[in-house]
């Protein structure tokens, strides 16, 4: 694959649901970056993350990688609605 995600120091340790939701979120822009450096291979190393714990939920980090590496590659933004679900007290994240 010519978008790698790597995880380094005490991210390493990561439950392996975060690293799966990480993966995910990453997959969804995969093509793009590698169009946008010109289809050489790139590695995405996750050194440190932080969240809120009060409000955290393991699926916002696949939002999360997304919209960082929308920037960071200068990428279309992607459509992702957002609602919470007062039932399951949950967010819920909807990809277009």
């Amino acid at each position: 694959m010519p978008v790698g995600l790597a995880f380094e120091g005490s991210v390493a340790e990561l439950p392996p649901a975060y690293k799966e939701e990480l993966r995910n979120g990453l997959g969804v822009v995969a093509a793009e970056i590698s169009e946008s450096v010109g289809g050489r291979p790139v590695t995405v190393s996750v050194l440190n993350l932080t969240y809120q714990e009060c409000d955290f939920q393991v699926e916002g980090l696949a939002v999360a990688i997304c919209r960082w590496a929308e920037q960071e590659f200068g990428l279309a933004s992607h459509r992702v609605d957002e609602s919470f679900d007062r039932e399951r007290n949950r967010y819920v994240f909807d990809w277009h």
